[in-house]
């Protein structure tokens, strides 16, 4: 039961989120890198160092690298995000498909494919991701994550601003499943953004555990 709640909580960034932040860039040949650290519990945090690059506002490729209590590698995740936006009076909106793959380095690895769809228009903000993982030893793992924001404040003059959300987290691999949900912030200035949520076990088996996720990211 504990290496399956282990692939749960790993589960947990591997699909749902892609840098930066999942909101930028948004222009052709541009290019973001971003660290994370994650807190699963007392004896196990992750740190996260991640980048992409658009050749276009469609296209992109991303890659993270986990580092686990500093010292593990474990294992690398390449993916190629493909976006369709669509603008429309008010509010822009965009449909995207991401096959991933895990890289088997010290450790199990596997193939994944997430559909996602996102809306943001001045005061609003929408994020769902539907996956399926299937691991190189053909155990399968599927999952939804959702964010939905409030965004109260944006100055022009200095392109700052922030997002206030609420996130809700869902994992099942075989007969285990576990629902996470809580708040999450998000800042960001001129080129720089910063996300930090809370994630606290809603159901699950005692062995559930709340997750702190805090970073900071630069887009060129």
């Amino acid at each position: 039961m504990e290496s399956v709640m282990r692939i749960l909580l790993f589960l947990s960034i591997l699909m749902a989120h892609q840098p930066v932040m999942d909101m930028a860039p948004r222009w052709s040949g541009g290019y973001g890198l971003q660290i994370r650290n994650e807190i699963i519990s007392t004896s196990k945090t992750i740190n996260w160092f991640e980048g992409v690059y658009t050749w276009s506002r469609e296209k992109r490729f991303t890659f993270k690298i986990p580092v686990e209590s500093g010292n593990t590698l474990m294992q690398p995740i390449l993916a190629l995000p493909l976006k369709k936006y669509q603008n429309h009076p008010g509010y822009t909106e965009n449909w995207g498909i991401t096959p991933q793959v895990k890289l088997p380095l010290g450790g199990e690895g596997g193939a994944g494919l997430s559909l996602s769809y996102s809306s943001e228009d001045p005061i609003f903000y929408q994020m769902y991701d539907f996956f399926g993982w299937k691991g190189f030893d053909g155990k399968t793992s599927i999952g939804f994550d959702g964010n939905l924001g409030w965004h109260p404040y944006h100055k022009n003059e200095t392109n700052s601003g922030f997002f206030l959300m609420g996130d809700v987290s869902w994992r099942k691999s075989g007969n285990t499943s576990t629902i996470h949900s809580g708040p999450v912030l998000v800042g960001y200035r001129k080129n720089i953004m910063a996300r930090v949520e809370l994630k606290m076990p809603i159901t699950g088996t005692e062995k559930a555990q709340p997750i702190l996720n805090s970073g900071i990211g630069f887009v060129f």
